[in-house]
């Protein structure tokens, strides 16, 4: 090979260089038709051309461009002038970390938190939650305590208000009142049996809320009043037991309104009905003997009505009719006076309890 003939396959030398040209890459002609050539001037006026990489550069990290082809970087090798140093766009000899790409969140790739952000993140959620807890367990707290104290007060006030008008009447006032009144049908009547119920089962549910309530002082009138006020008032099946007195009595009474001269024995024996099937044995007495001198009285009706001149039926009517007036007289029950809830009771301890319980509820409440 001649001094100063270009290489084989490589760029052409600057005509005036007296420097031995040298090849870029291999020697081998074959080997170097496919490649860029490097230019083969004056090599020592101009540093090496950096090798880049397509990865530093954000243009090469997507595939976004195409791949430039070969040569396309670099200046035209035949030049007679020395080559000027590199572009001022391509990026510094030094790698560089491409920039960060924003993050999307989807559902395949979620976001993956820091561990120590997770424990932050924790502990303030856990902290809000005990927060926000706290504030409705003390809230509902609050609102129970306000209930409470003002349910404690009705209460106290009913209680009094309840026995003080038993104090100054019976129990079950209306149910003695009309007991012979025949202008109250059964069905009117038991309106005041159900009242009584109410009036009873109210005073019973107040003591039992009114249990270990309020101040000391309270208990210590509690604790007096309780025991007066059952042995005044009637509760449970005593209640009913008395109720049920009062019930048969009016209807006995209503029933004997339809009791005729002309009447048959049949409408007798249903007038006396209600006492004979009482459970109490003096009305179950009392209907019986009066259902027999009832149906005596009516026999010596019919007799006189057959023979109207026949001096001895008509005497013997007289004194059926006399019989059945001395035991109506003298053996009619006392309806009220054989139960405490058709009369009033007359209770010291009572009365002083509800004085005692009058003042703390103008002191304390």
């Amino acid at each position: 090979m001649k001094e100063g003939e270009p290489v084989l396959g490589g760029p052409q030398a600057n005509p005036g260089s007296t420097a031995p040209s040298k090849a870029f890459g291999p020697q081998s002609a074959g080997l170097n038709s496919g490649l860029p050539q490097m230019p083969t001037g004056n090599l020592t006026s101009q540093p090496p051309a950096p090798i880049y990489r397509a990865s530093q550069f954000s243009a090469f990290s997507n595939n976004s461009m195409a791949t430039p082809q070969p040569g396309a970087l670099f200046s035209s090798p035949n030049t007679s002038a020395p080559q000027s140093n590199a572009p001022a766009s391509l990026p510094s000899s030094q790698p560089q970390q491409p920039p960060m790409r924003p993050q999307i969140i989807t559902d395949d790739h979620p976001v993956i938190l820091d561990s120590g952000k997770k424990k932050h993140r924790a502990a303030t959620l856990a902290t809000i939650l005990i927060i926000a807890l706290s504030t409705i367990v003390v809230a509902i707290v609050i609102i129970l305590n306000q209930k409470a104290s003002a349910s404690f007060a009705e209460n106290v006030q009913s209680l009094y208000e309840s026995l003080d008008w038993l104090s100054h009447t019976s129990q079950c006032p209306r149910l003695a009142m009309e007991l012979d009144n025949i202008y109250y049908t059964d069905e009117e009547y038991k309106v005041f049996a159900d009242n009584c119920r109410n009036n009873a089962s109210r005073i019973e549910w107040l003591i039992t809320a009114l249990d270990n309530r309020g101040d000391q002082e309270f208990r210590n009138i509690y604790a007096i009043l309780v025991p007066s006020v059952r042995s005044s008032v009637v509760f449970g099946d005593n209640l009913e037991q008395e109720i049920a007195l009062y019930a048969d009595w009016h209807e006995f009474i209503l029933n004997t309104q339809s009791v005729a001269p002309l009447v048959y024995d049949d409408d007798i024996e249903d007038a006396a009905a209600p006492l004979i099937n009482s459970s109490n044995i003096v009305l179950k007495e009392f209907g019986e003997q009066w259902l027999q001198k009832q149906l005596e009285l009516r026999f010596w009706q019919a007799n006189v009505e057959i023979f109207p001149d026949n001096i001895k039926s008509q005497e013997l009517l007289s004194v059926a009719k006399l019989n059945l007036q001395e035991f109506t007289a003298n053996h009619t029950p006392d309806i009220i006076g054989m139960t405490k809830i058709g009369s009033k009771q007359d209770n010291p301890e009572l009365r002083s309890a509800l004085f005692e319980l009058k003042s703390y509820i103008k002191e304390n409440l």
